[in-house]
Parts: structure tokens; sequence; C-alpha cells
């Protein structure tokens, strides 16, 4: 058991080298392109498997392989509730905010996420006509406005984005560009 515990415990420390070189690369890929929900989500999962491969170390590398399992799902469920408190599309638009001096950001990607980040879209004063109503890509339409009043479609968010947007739209000018 000790062999195979000290080859074990040596391929974990490679992996997370291996890993630390994938974080490393996505946060390239995150400042040279923005921040996406793949990258996010992929992101995440790297977190996960760092959080598994840790609690192997405590578990299976030292004999107590009973608790294992309920280790990984715990830390698969901390990653999850995790993802739902930090609001995944707000925090895209948040992120993405910050490149606009340096870099630029993709509008019309922003218009393509789901209706959680139209809170963060309006604070960060982007023009509304990006994700109104017209185009291909657009957050909430008029129709989507209008079937929050249906409870068998309701959802908080939309009817939220609803709501600030409609306010946006009778207290702010559409700026362009």
């Amino acid at each position: 058991h000790r062999v195979f515990a000290a080859l074990s415990g040596t391929l974990i420390v490679l992996l997370f080298v291996v890993m630390a070189s994938a974080v490393q690369r996505m946060n390239l890929y995150t400042a040279q392109y923005g921040l996406t929900e793949l990258r996010l989500y992929s992101t995440a999962f790297m977190a996960w498997l760092a959080l598994a491969f840790a609690w192997t170390t405590v578990t299976i590398l030292r004999n107590k392989p009973h608790a294992f399992m309920p280790g990984v799902l715990a830390a698969a469920g901390l990653v999850i509730a995790g993802l739902n408190v930090m609001n995944p599309d707000a925090l895209i638009v948040r992120t993405n905010i910050t490149r606009i001096g340096t870099c630029g950001i993709d509008t019309s990607y922003l218009a393509s996420l789901s209706s959680d980040a139209v809170p963060a879209l309006i604070k960060a004063r982007l023009p509304l006509r990006e994700y109104r109503r017209g185009g291909e890509s657009t957050i909430l339409t008029e129709g989507e406005i209008r079937s929050t009043s249906d409870l068998r479609t309701w959802n908080w968010s939309r009817a939220n984005a609803a709501r600030l947007l409609t306010r946006a739209h009778t207290t702010a000018p559409t700026r362009s560009p």
C-alpha cells in the first residue's frame, strides 16, 4: 500500500501541475478574448477536479476509501452551489465590461446570454439597442415580457429582466456605441 500511495501521490502532484497550466491558459484566453460560458464552466470543472484529487489524497491514499465518494459528491455540490451564487451570466458581463478600454467587448455575445445578465448589462450602461428588440442577438423580446404573466412559464429572472428593461426604456434614452 505504501508503494501505491507514493506512486499515486506523485501522479496527483504531476496532475496538479498540468491543471495549474490549464488554469493559466484559461486565464490567458479570458484576458485576451473575454469570459464565456464555456470558459467559466470549464474552470469550475477544473476546480471540482482539484477538490476531487485533493480528497483522493486525503482518503484513498490514507487507506480510508469509505469516505471518498461522499466527499467527492459534496465537492461537486459545493462547486454547483458556488456557480449558482455567482450568477454565471452576470459574472460574464461584469468580467467582460472591464475589458472595454483595453480589448473591446463582444456585445452580440453578451446579448445572447440569458435574462440573468440583464441587470448587469443595464448597470454597465451598455447601449440599450444592443440588447433590446431587433436583430438576432436579443436577451429579452416584448413577447417574453408578456409571457411572464403566464404562471406556467414564469421565472424570476425573466420577470426581473422585464421590469428592469421596461424601467430602462422609459427612463434612459438609447445611446449608440
